[in-house]
């Protein structure tokens, strides 16, 4: 039952994880395709300034893209864990890693 739940969890999580990235990717996407054209335009003209946006562009979407994907991803990885050690707290007392959390929870 619990491969079940685990697999049913991972799917819906991985789908709303995904929506959230893609959404991401087209958010970053636009500023970092204009920024693109204004250094591939200035590129042309100077040298130094058109790189410099090029690269800022390059920076700035790669730095959305994986901000976004580290703040999606750590909390659904913790949420799924805690998931894993509360149910191995209840199957079998000798595992139970986190017995001061899963007191602290079931008092209020």
């Amino acid at each position: 039952m619990y491969l079940i739940i685990r697999f049913v969890l991972q799917l819906i999580i991985g789908i709303a994880t995904g929506l959230i990235l893609t959404l991401s990717t087209i958010i970053f996407a636009i500023p970092a395709i204009l920024i693109l054209a204004a250094g591939i335009l200035l590129g042309e003209a100077t040298g130094i300034i058109g790189i410099t946006l090029i690269i800022g562009a390059i920076f700035v979407f790669a730095f959305g893209i994986l901000s976004t994907a580290i703040l999606a991803a750590v909390p659904i990885q913790i949420f799924l864990r805690y998931y894993a050690l509360f149910l191995l707290g209840d199957t079998n007392s000798r595992f139970d890693l986190i017995t001061d959390r899963r007191m602290s929870v079931r008092k209020s």
